[in-house]
């Protein structure tokens, strides 16, 4: 027999952070005074298909700080608006997603399903992603996750984002609600559960 069971987070290991602890953050990180978008990824095509998107999304969006973390970076250079910073230790990364206002999962291609999804929202960062990103998860678009399938569309989302509190807001609270049951603990209980039968 075999029990299927999605991606997930340890989401206890994330915490949602206040905006005055964001932009003490950003302070200690070098990103003072920035709006702040992060993207995660490996080494492998479809993440670097990913950084090469993200890169393009920049180039719309001068006024907003892109961070590219992990080894996806890696064959990148920096911009004025985009800062590679390849891979970087667990708490070091963790605190780039603390300070971080959005994060993004520009995937196109690859199988599988996207954890850094899950930890974005783990972190309770409101998150853009291509609807082909949100595969093997029920995440709701426009609910759970905005959703954009270009560049200029992810542009587009991201300064709708960062310019309404109301909007940033309801889309964390939604999130943090929906990757509740993608905590590891919770996964675990299905594994159990078909034990047991």
């Amino acid at each position: 027999r075999v029990t299927l069971v999605p991606n997930g987070a340890d989401t206890k290991s994330f915490s949602t952070t206040k905006q005055d602890e964001k932009e003490k953050l950003k302070r200690q990180l070098g990103h003072e005074g920035k709006k702040l978008a992060v993207y995660i990824g490996g080494n492998h095509i479809p993440a670097k298909t990913a950084v090469k998107m993200t890169m393009e999304i920049a180039h719309r969006c001068p006024d907003t700080q892109f961070l590219v973390i992990g080894a996806a970076g890696k064959g990148f250079t920096d911009t004025t608006n985009v800062k590679i910073l390849g891979h970087i230790p667990e708490e070091l990364k963790k605190k780039h997603l603390a300070a971080a206002d959005i994060a993004l999962n520009p995937t196109t291609i690859g199988p599988g399903s996207n954890v850094k999804l899950f930890e974005y929202l783990a972190a309770g960062l409101p998150v853009i992603s291509t609807r082909y990103g949100l595969r093997g998860s029920t995440f709701k678009p426009n609910k759970d996750v905005l959703t954009a399938d270009s560049p200029a569309a992810f542009a587009k989302t991201i300064n709708k984002l960062l310019s309404n509190n109301a909007l940033l807001t309801k889309l964390v609270n939604s999130g943090r609600t929906a990757i509740k049951k993608y905590d590891w603990k919770e996964l675990a209980k299905i594994i159990d559960k078909d034990v047991k039968q």
